[in-house]
C-alpha cells in the first residue's frame, strides 16, 4: 500500500504564545489532516481556528459531545448543537482547557485546494479530564486553503503544545 500521509509542517512551542499559524500550505495534496496535543496557561480557554485567516462570518458547524462531571464514571451528559455563521470554527471544551497538555484533536479538511467548491471540515477532540466531541463544518468559500490559524479564547497555548499538518494524496 502506498504511503499517502506526508508531514507538511509541525510546531512545538518552547514557550507560551497566543496564536499558532501555518502559512504557505502547498496545494500538492488532496486533503489535510491536522493533529494536535495542546494545553493552555490557565482555565477559561477554548480552542478556535480559522482558514486563510478569514475573519468573515462564513463558518458553520454542528457538534455533538459527551462529557462527565466529578470522578469517573461521573454523571454523563450528551448534547448537540448547530452554530453559525461565525468568523471561526470552535472546538469547545465544556470545562475548558486547563494547564497541562491534556487536549488532543484531529481535523480533516477535505479537498482543501479545490477552487470549485466550498470546503468541508471534520474534527474530533478529547479533553482527557471530562469530554469528547466530534463536529462537522462548512467554510463557505471556494478559495483554496493555504493557511490555518489557531488561537484560544483567553490565556495562551502552553509551552510543549504541538500541532502537525499532514497532506493526504488520493491513492
Amino acid at each position: 500500500m502506498p504511503i499517502t500521509h506526508t508531514k507538511i509542517a509541525t510546531t512545538t512551542l518552547s514557550s507560551s504564545i497566543s496564536t499558532i499559524d501555518f502559512a504557505g500550505i502547498t496545494s500538492a495534496f488532496t486533503d489535510l489532516v491536522i493533529v494536535g496535543q495542546v494545553g493552555a496557561t490557565g482555565s477559561g480557554t477554548g480552542l478556535r481556528f480559522r482558514l486563510n485567516n478569514n475573519t468573515n462570518s462564513i463558518y458553520r458547524e454542528t457538534r455533538i459531545y459527551a462529557s462527565h462531571t466529578g470522578s469517573l464514571p461521573g454523571t454523563p451528559l450528551a448534547a448537540s448543537a448547530s452554530y453559525g455563521p461565525n468568523n471561526f470554527f470552535y472546538l469547545p471544551i465544556n470545562t475548558n482547557i486547563t494547564t497541562g497538555l491534556n487536549y488532543t484533536f484531529f481535523i480533516n479538511i477535505n479537498s482543501y485546494a479545490n477552487t470549485g467548491a466550498n470546503k468541508s471540515v471534520l474534527w474530533r477532540y478529547n479533553f482527557m479530564e471530562s469530554e469528547s466531541s466530534m463536529g462537522a463544518g462548512s467554510f463557505a468559500t471556494t478559495s483554496a486553503i493555504s493557511e490555518v490559524n489557531f488561537f484560544v479564547t483567553s490565556n495562551e497555548f502552553a509551552a510543549g503544545s504541538k500541532i502537525t499538518i499532514y497532506g493526504i494524496k488520493a491513492a
